[in-house]
Order: structure tokens, then sequence, then C-alpha cells
């Protein structure tokens, strides 16, 4: 594994409140690390070195600057290119975070409804025998979308398409799970038709919309819709200890192939640097890119019956009541997970551009980030 680039900053204490619902043991390893600036980390290195994953980009940043971020192991095997602060990761459901916060600025420009029926925008797209596909039921997936799982999407890996209204055609004849409103269920197909109701409002491609909504304001220069037909600078390879369609242990170490995932321009197409990543997420920690009632929008469950999710985002709380967002993606290969905790103005981000041994489960982007955090609160006291 190639030697760990570390850059710490000034630290600032943070809320004794957060991190409370964490797994007691990396909660535990945390702890039992020496208190500098050089465990930060811990728990989420732990999982890394125990899963064998190839590359791991970490970066930790409060108030919009980074105060930790941490690069090892190999954006490209084969060629001995290590992991760098300028490695572009695929990212897959994290997209959905990009999608919700275009959708947040499109109503607050008043172009849409969000309680509209969804041919208000695309007046050829299918309606469903009862009740109504609308943008905020497909952001808290609870429209009756199905979802593209792999490796049954494998047909669609090899065909592109140039916008999400053109990706349509992969999922708007299939059968509804449910009636619309009535039930959760997860589905990117579901936020690639919001990116096809963006692009029709805004009369440009989703690429279009997403540069001039969020990446351009915000300075995201890495950030992008991936697309397999430009070469991509810096991208990482994605591999596997995991085979790839039966999701068996494998002993050797297996380069996933390069799909297309322009069929999910709206669900999980995004590259990004961890760094842009982090920055992107720190938007939603305090007022200023987005309103404080957009802010509220984005804190508020859409369907807290049925559903966690706001508009893009899981929306949690800690034990003490503090709400904060996270969304996390993965497909074979990828590992990629955000955190951000507006009490306490922290972002966290965790990207692995592999399945390491024992990998199922999302622990290296999810719980142990979130461990994570909770120690570094506790050595800045």
């Amino acid at each position: 594994m190639a030697a760990a680039i570390m850059i710490s900053r000034s630290v600032s204490p943070l809320n004794a409140g957060i991190g409370t619902i964490f797994i007691f043991a990396l909660l535990t390893a945390a702890c039992a690390q020496p208190a500098d600036s050089g465990d930060v980390f811990a728990p989420v290195l732990e999982l890394h070195e125990a899963q064998e994953n190839v590359g791991l980009a970490l970066v930790l940043m409060k108030a919009g600057e980074v105060e930790v971020e941490r690069y090892l192991g190999h954006a490209l095997v084969e060629h001995d290119v290590p992991v760098s602060a300028q490695t572009r990761f695929q990212v897959m459901s994290v997209t959905k975070a990009v999608i919700g916060a275009a959708l947040i600025k499109t109503y607050s420009a008043g172009l849409v409804d969000l309680d509209a029926a969804i041919q208000t925008y695309l007046p050829d797209y299918p309606s469903p025998e009862n009740g109504e596909i609308t943008l905020r039921r497909l952001a808290g997936h609870t429209a009756g979308l199905t979802h593209l799982n792999h490796p049954g999407r494998k047909a669609v890996y090899v065909e592109h398409f140039g916008s999400a209204q053109d990706s349509l055609t992969v999922f708007k004849d299939l059968p509804l799970v449910h009636e619309p409103g009535t039930a959760y269920s997860y589905s990117s197909a579901g936020y690639t038709l919001i990116a096809a109701v963006l692009e029709a409002v805004h009369e440009k491609p989703i690429q279009e919309v997403l540069d001039e909504l969020i990446f351009e304001p915000l300075d995201l220069q890495t950030m992008a819709p991936g697309n397999v037909l430009a070469p991509t600078p810096n991208e990482a390879r994605v591999y596997s200890y995991i085979d790839v369609w039966t999701y068996e242990p494998v002993e050797e170490l297996q380069e996933v192939p390069t799909w297309d995932f322009s069929y999910n321009y709206g669900g999980g197409n995004l590259v990004t640097t961890a760094n842009d990543l982090a920055r992107f997420a720190a938007a939603f920690t305090e007022p200023g890119f987005f309103s404080v009632e957009e802010l509220n929008m984005i804190y508020t469950k859409i369907d807290p019956e049925k559903s966690r999710w706001g508009f893009g985002w899981f929306v949690n709380e800690t034990e003490s009541g503090d709400k904060y967002l996270s969304i996390s993606g993965a497909t074979p290969g990828v590992q990629a997970g955000v955190a951000a905790y507006p009490e306490t103005d922290i972002v966290i981000v965790a990207i692995a551009n592999s399945w390491g041994k024992n990998s199922a489960g999302g622990n290296l982007v999810i719980d142990a980030p979130q461990a994570a955090v909770a120690a570094w609160g506790r050595q800045t006291e």
C-alpha cells in the first residue's frame, strides 16, 4: 500500500452532543487511540486495512475549511498511480444530493411545482392508473418507480445516453412497484426522472443545469456527470475482491469493467474529488449558498411516516436531537459517503475505489466516518 499523505491544520472545539449513534465497536477502537490528529480517521483506517481496499480518500472539514485530509493506496494499481487530492472518484448515489440541490434551487426560482403531476413538465411520460407521480414524491422515494439493481441493469451498461430525458426509455414503461405516495421504495430511476424535469424546465442538458446552479457558484471544478466517451483526468479505476456478478468473494483482486452510467444521470453518475465533495456538502451546514428557507426544506423529511429522505439526502438525528444529513453510494468497486453536521459546521467524506474483503454493508463510508467525527470532537474539546 502506498504511503499515506496527511495534512493537519488548526482545529476548533466541537459540540460535545454530536456523535452518539455509532457502532460501539468502531467507537471503542477510536477511543483506544492516542488523542492526536494522526488518529482522526482511526475508525475508517481500521476497516480500510481489514478490507484490503485499493485506495482511499478522506476529508474532514469545519466551517468550510479542510481540517484533516488523507489519501492512501492506488488510483490505478496497474500503473502504480497513488490516490491524491486530485483523484476523481465515482460516487454513485451521492449524485442524488446534487440533483436534490438543483431541484431546491429550481423550486426557489419558481420554475416547478413540487406537487404537480410529472406530466406538467414531461407530457409524454406515462401516467399511472392511480395517483400522481410528483417531484416531491420522487425526491422522497415514495413515487413507486422501480429501481434497476445490479446485475439486472447489465444491458444498459453498454448504452450511452446523451441526456437524462433520453435515458427515460430505460424505465418509463416499467410497472410501478406501488401506487404513488402510498409507500417507500428506493429508486435511482426516480432521481433520473427529476433530472429529466430539470432539463425540461431549464431547456438544457443536465450537465449544463448543474454547472449553472451548483458547480460554478460553488467553484466545484472537478465535480461533473461521468462520461465514458470522454477522457476524465485523474479518474480512479475501480477494483473488487467480490465477484461483480455473483457477489461471491474472490481471492485475487479483480478490475471492475468500465460501465456507462449515463442511464442513471440523476441517481448515480457523478465523478468528483473528495475535497470538492466536502466543499459541496459544506454548503448545507449554514446559510449562504442556500437561504434559511431552503435549508429548512432540506432538513425536513419529505414524508416522515414513510421515508427518512429529504431532497437528495437522508435526514437524521443524533440522540441529542441535532439534525444532520448523510448520503452514500455503492456499485461494484465503489464505496462513497458524505455527512454534514450543521450544529458543529462539520463535513466528513470517505471514498474508496474498491470493494474490499468483507466490505458489504457500507460501514467504511457510513458508520466509521461518523465514529471519526465523534472521536475528533473529543480530541478538540
